[in-house]
């Protein structure tokens, strides 16, 4: 009478447990110790499209487990019969499970197991995580998109901002009239941005070339104080134009190295152009050559801005800037460290850096293998034809122009600076062409302008801030000067933002004269602005 009342509350307590279940949320799908299905809730039903009565007794590993993975969970399962080891028990883990219509789900597995009168079975709780992992793949997407486009706003920054001198500088100069002084200053400026062009350019090309492997190197014995010589003479009117003192030291005993001169060239200049950049002017930059034993080292030292010590590890990465912010104080693309490592590691060499921290200054070293004993240094498209210009008169012919208007530029690369100014004092403008919004806001109080040109974006482009400032200013002292934007970043969005910030037009780089003229003329015939104050 108990055996029977016992195998009725067994009876009683397995109808329960199933009844749970078959309610459960997770698919549940149990199998004996030979592998075979002996429990299918219906949601095992759903996920894997197997009914109950087809998926029992058939050996799981042929239901639902990939192919590829078959092989693993035998092995897996006889591990633990023999040993009572493996089989994941008590962890939650992430696999890929195949369903009748034989396409693969991501799914979350935990296992259990019952040992009973000597035998086993096991339990297994399968959740689909499908939408989840797409949802996280959109995430990731949406990250890796923010930053394409964040790159590709960088890049254009880049690329355009030395356009602007160039373009500018040539219009002035095609225009006749500049005192010896200034044509020559016209030339080294159009020089020194077609030179950094090149560079950016050739960065881009390099890394491009190092992702599919194509970079090639053209090797000989050479000397390295002809390539540092070479890279030196060609940093050197960046240096000028800052009161940058350039000063190089080379062992003419260091012998020769096994390398590609244009390449070792290249090396050295970035190093060069990237220590003239950091370092503020009538500051110093050191290059030195010496031997070290077998080795010969490089060293490129300034006493720039600095590197805090939380960045020296990334400095060579690709795309990473030690100030990633929108108003950092200095361009770039974050290229050209990343190129010097791939081409030194390329002639088994090594690059590193050292810095005491920010505004103390930068030590790059490259370490080179010398050449075998007795190896002595081994023995060009001509330039491209430019297509032919329009005369300046045909181009100019019926822009406005500007005699009386008295215009503010605030702009903070000089070489922009100057030749946004220049451009528009030819078309007969008065200008005042600062570098920072401080710098603005007192030329507004000594003489308010009637024309606003401010840079926007790219390194310290804070014009939306000045342009607030301005708005605060009686009327009398030019806050309701008419304003113009002053951008690189010019998608869709940059041109919104511009316009809800309160500028009443936008100018692109690079700054085309007749563009620029008309734009500042537009603004100058219009009356002032509303007094509404940007929010």
């Amino acid at each position: 009478m108990n055996e029977r009342r016992h195998a009725g509350e067994r009876r009683s307590g397995e109808a329960q447990l199933r009844a749970i279940l078959d309610g459960a949320l997770d698919a549940v799908v149990s199998m004996d110790a030979r592998g075979r299905i002996t429990f299918w809730n219906p949601q095992a039903e759903r996920l894997f499209g197997w009914s109950r009565d087809e998926a029992m007794g058939r050996v799981l590993a042929e239901l639902i487990i990939p192919a590829s993975l078959r092989e693993a969970h035998t092995r897996g399962l006889d591990h633990y019969l023999d040993t009572g080891e493996g089989l994941l028990l008590g962890r939650v883990v992430e696999v890929m499970a195949l369903r009748r219509d034989g396409r693969e789900v991501p799914v979350e597995l935990a296992v259990t197991v019952l040992k009973k009168a000597g035998h086993h079975s096991f339990t297994a709780f399968i959740r689909d995580v499908s939408e989840r992992k797409k949802g996280e793949e959109n995430s990731r997407l949406l990250v890796e998109t923010s930053h394409n486009l964040e790159l590709l706003s960088t890049l254009s920054h880049e690329l355009r901002t030395p356009l602007t001198a160039i373009v500018g500088w040539a219009y002035l100069l095609r225009m006749g009239g500049l005192d010896e002084a200034t044509a020559k200053r016209a030339l080294d400026t159009i020089e020194r941005n077609a030179k950094s062009q090149a560079q950016k350019i050739s960065d881009i090309l390099d890394v491009s070339k190092i992702a599919t492997g194509k970079l090639r190197l053209n090797l000989r014995a050479m000397d390295l104080p002809v390539a540092i010589v070479s890279a030196v003479e060609a940093a050197m009117p960046a240096a000028n134009a800052k009161g940058i003192h350039l000063q190089t030291v080379l062992d003419p005993t260091a012998g020769p190295v096994w390398g590609d001169p244009d390449r070792l060239q290249q090396v050295v200049w970035n190093l060069l152009s990237n220590a003239v950049k950091f370092t503020a002017h009538g500051g110093s930059v050191h290059v030195r050559l010496a031997r070290r034993d077998s080795h010969a080292a490089i060293t490129v030292e300034d006493t720039g801005t600095g590197i805090r010590a939380d960045f020296l590890p990334h400095v060579f990465e690709r795309f990473r800037q030690g100030d990633e912010t929108s108003t950092r104080a200095h361009g770039g693309m974050g290229l050209g460290l990343a190129v010097v490592r791939y081409l030194v590691e390329m002639h088994g060499g090594s690059v590193s850096v050292t810095s005491r921290g920010t505004g103390q200054g930068s030590a790059f070293t490259v370490i080179l293998p010398l050449a075998a004993a007795g190896a002595r240094e081994g023995a060009g498209a001509p330039p491209q034809a430019l297509a032919e210009a329009p005369e300046a008169e045909e181009v100019f012919a019926d822009i406005p122009r500007l005699h009386g208007v008295r215009v503010l530029v605030c702009v903070r690369g000089a070489d922009d600076r100057e030749a946004i100014a220049g451009i528009l004092k030819k078309g007969g403008a008065e200008v005042a062409a600062v570098g920072s919004p401080e710098e603005a806001l007192r030329s507004m109080a000594q003489r308010p302008a009637q024309v606003l040109l401010s840079e926007v974006d790219g390194p310290g482009g804070d014009g939306y801030a000045l342009l607030k400032e301005v708005r605060t200013l009686p009327a009398e002292r030019g806050g309701l000067v008419p304003a113009a934007a002053v951008m690189a970043y010019a998608r869709s969005e940059d041109r919104i933002r511009a316009l809800r910030e309160g500028f009443q037009l936008y100018v692109s780089k690079p700054v085309h004269p007749a563009e620029l003229i008309t734009v500042v003329a537009s603004l100058a015939d219009r009356p002032p602005v509303a007094a509404v104050v940007p929010t």
